[in-house]
Parts: structure tokens; C-alpha cells; sequence
């Protein structure tokens, strides 16, 4: 509710003040979940990421990488990046994700590109898988884009066995 309704800004619109609003979580119709409209803990996000990461490793993507992006954007607080040896491994590796997620964790990815592409984006909110060809990891490198964010050790030998454990699983 504008709290001065008779003034406007430079572009003609009401000026909001912002204390007077309500403030309401997106929502999208399609989305029949409370999970997509709040943001998970920071300790959740990881051990969700790990456990992203893990079903990953289990459909046979190779090279699976979790960077903590929390202080360098505000997209996301972890980027999970996984290759695809080939296009038939890319689009069952996608599909699958999305099934497991859903069932699994709760959250409802939305998928950027189709299943076998180079390049595939599931976006659950906080947490964006990357599956990539591996000419398209080669090529874009996105390790090194992000390489000042930390990266998450995956492996069964150096995962945490519970959430409170997973900042001493971290690797630099």
C-alpha cells in the first residue's frame, strides 16, 4: 500500500515506502511447495548440495565439484558442477536429478536447456547443478571463474557424516 499515494517518482509510478508494505514471497502457481519459497539455512543448503552432489556421483557423472558461492553472489550459495561423458549419459543424468530431488529433498528444480545438450541447468533455488559435455567444461572453465569460492569435498572417504561436520570437509 503506498504510503503517499498522490506522489510519484520520475517514471510516473507510486513512491512505495518501503516500512508501510507488505512484503509477500514470490509464489508460482505451478509450484505446489513450500520449499521453493523459503530460503534454507546455510548449514541445509550444504547438506543438500552434498547430497545433490552424491546422487550425481551415483548416475556416473564424473568430475563432480561443489563450490560455496554464498559470499560471492547472490544467486546461489552453491554451484554443483558434474560432467556427462555423452549426450545419452547427459539426459539421463538430468532426468534422474530431477526425479531424486523432488522425491528425495523436497525441492522442484527448474531445468534451463534440454536433456542431452552440452550444457543443462537445474536451478533449485539456492543450490544450481551444472551438467556439462565435457568439451563444454573444457571450454567454459567454470572453475576458474569461480575460483575464489571454496570448494566442497564430495568423496564418500572425505564427505562429512552430518551437517555439523561439513565446514571440516571444506577444500581450498
Amino acid at each position: 500500500m503506498p504510503s503517499r499515494p498522490t506522489e510519484r517518482s520520475r517514471r510516473g509510478g507510486p513512491i512505495i515506502d518501503i516500512a508501510d508494505s507488505t512484503l509477500r514471497p514470490f509464489h508460482d502457481p505451478g509450484v505446489s511447495t513450500d520449499h521453493d519459497l523459503h530460503r534454507l539455512r546455510l548449514s541445509d543448503q550444504r547438506t543438500h548440495a552434498l547430497a545433490i552432489a552424491r546422487m550425481a556421483e551415483d548416475k556416473h557423472a564424473d568430475d563432480v565439484v561443489v563450490l560455496e558461492v554464498a559470499e560471492l553472489t547472490a544467486i546461489a550459495t552453491h554451484f554443483i558442477l558434474a560432467t556427462a561423458r555423452n549426450p545419452r549419459l547427459g539426459a539421463s543424468l538430468v532426468t534422474d536429478l530431477v526425479r531424486q530431488i523432488r522425491r528425495d529433498l523436497g525441492l522442484h528444480p527448474r531445468v534451463e536447456g534440454r536433456p542431452g545438450d552440452p550444457w543443462v541447468v537445474l536451478d533449485c533455488m539456492d543450490i544450481v547443478i551444472h551438467v556439462l559435455a565435457p568439451e563444454a567444461r573444457q571450454f567454459y572453465q567454470l572453475e576458474r571463474l569461480w575460483a575464489d569460492a571454496p570448494t566442497i569435498a564430495t568423496g564418500a572417504a572425505s564427505a562429512p557424516l552430518d551437517a555439523d561436520d561439513a565446514s571440516v570437509a571444506r577444500v581450498d
